[in-house]
Order: structure tokens, then C-alpha cells, then sequence
């Protein structure tokens, strides 16, 4: 039974296991020294533009920040990095979720902010691009997004940022928004303050869905 007529999902951290993309980048700076919380820095630094929601990760840009950590970063490592792009990073119950979200919505359509071709490599490792109806890759501002589109459709938009989480909440009020917990950037607290329906995997929220 169709319930929405367009759902839009993020890709990193809500399909894609990014977490584990990050430890494996960390393994491979890890020999020149710099400890896991100097990379976490680092990587924040390389992905992050001061507008919130836009985002500019590249790996190029990953070692620059290591460096001005003050590590000497060998320049064999970037083609180790580029590797990293062509392993399966999908989370394990994401296919039967896209799947399930087929059943109950129009169109379903992946929603990716990041650097466009850093971002089109990881959707096509993980077949993505054959699992959506439709993949839409953007700089950043998914609220413009889901601004060119609102007018009846009946919305759903599944997300692990919060902050994004919010701005959509707060601009679009017919938009059903429900957020992937993501506890390398938020906490419970921050989940439970936004008042937004929060769960703690795919699955939580398939059976959410199936209940409403």
C-alpha cells in the first residue's frame, strides 16, 4: 500500500557503513603516527564547510589536514585511499529496507550531499544507483531539495544527520522525517531534545513504518 509519494534517504551513515570507510582510512594513517582522535579531527576538517549541511570530503583534502597536524603523510597513500572507494560499504540490512520502502512509497530516491564524484563512487560500489529510483547528488542544502518538490506530495525523509533533521522538521511541516541514530556525532539526548522520531537501526524504523 503506497503511503508517500516521494521518500528520500541519505546515503552515508544511513546505507552506507561510513564508520567502518573511516576506520579503514585511519588504518592507513595510522603508521605515521597520528592517534584515532587527531584523525577524527582531521577527517571533520576535510569534510566539513562552515555551512552546515555542505560538505567537501576528498581524500586529497584528508591528507592536507593530517599533515597540518603535523604528520608526514607519505604520497603513496593516496592511491591505498582511492582503493577504499571500490569495496562494498552497504550496511547489511539496507537492500531489504530499500526494497520494503518500495512497497509504501512512489518514488524512492537517494539523497547524498558531498564532493559530487567522491560521493558517485561510493553510491556505484555499493549498487545504489541500481537500487533507486532516482539518485540526487548535491554540494549540500537538502532543504532545497525537498523545497523544489513540496506541494501536496505526501513526503518521507530518512536521515542520520539531526541538524539536517531539524532544519527540514522546522521549514516543512508535511514532511514525515525520521533519524538514523548516528552516535559519532550526536547522543540520545540530542535525539530525544529534537523531537523527531529516532531509531537505532533500518529495521527499527521498517517496523515503525509498518505500524503507523
Amino acid at each position: 500500500m503506497i503511503k508517500y509519494d516521494v521518500c528520500f534517504v541519505d546515503l552515508d551513515d544511513t546505507i552506507y557503513d561510513t564508520r567502518k570507510l573511516k576506520e579503514d582510512i585511519y588504518k592507513l594513517f595510522q603508521p605515521f603516527g597520528i592517534n584515532h582522535e587527531q584523525f577524527i579531527k582531521a577527517y571533520r576538517r576535510a569534510a566539513e564547510l562552515p555551512t552546515p549541511g555542505y560538505f567537501h570530503y576528498t581524500f586529497e583534502k584528508q591528507i592536507e589536514a593530517v599533515r597540518e597536524f603535523g604528520y608526514e603523510v607519505s604520497e603513496n597513500i593516496l592511491n591505498d585511499l582511492n582503493n577504499l572507494l571500490n569495496n562494498d560499504y552497504l550496511l547489511s540490512d539496507a537492500g531489504g529496507f530499500i526494497r520494503y520502502l518500495k512497497t509504501i512509497c512512489a518514488k524512492v530516491i537517494l539523497l547524498t550531499a558531498g564532493t559530487i564524484e567522491f560521493q558517485k563512487r561510493k553510491v556505484e560500489a555499493i549498487g545504489a544507483d541500481k537500487m533507486f529510483d532516482e539518485v540526487v547528488q548535491i554540494a549540500g542544502g537538502k532543504d532545497q531539495v525537498i523545497a523544489s518538490i513540496v506541494k501536496n506530495e505526501k513526503i518521507l525523509f530518512i536521515n542520520d544527520n539531526l541538524e539536517e533533521n531539524m532544519v527540514i522538521k522546522n521549514h516543512f511541516a508535511g514532511v514525515d522525517v525520521l533519524t538514523l541514530y548516528n552516535y559519532s556525532y550526536w547522543n540520545e539526548e540530542d535525539c530525544e531534545r529534537s523531537k523527531i522520531p529516532w531509531f537505532k537501526s533500518l529495521n527499527d524504523i521498517k517496523n515503525y513504518l509498518q505500524s503507523k
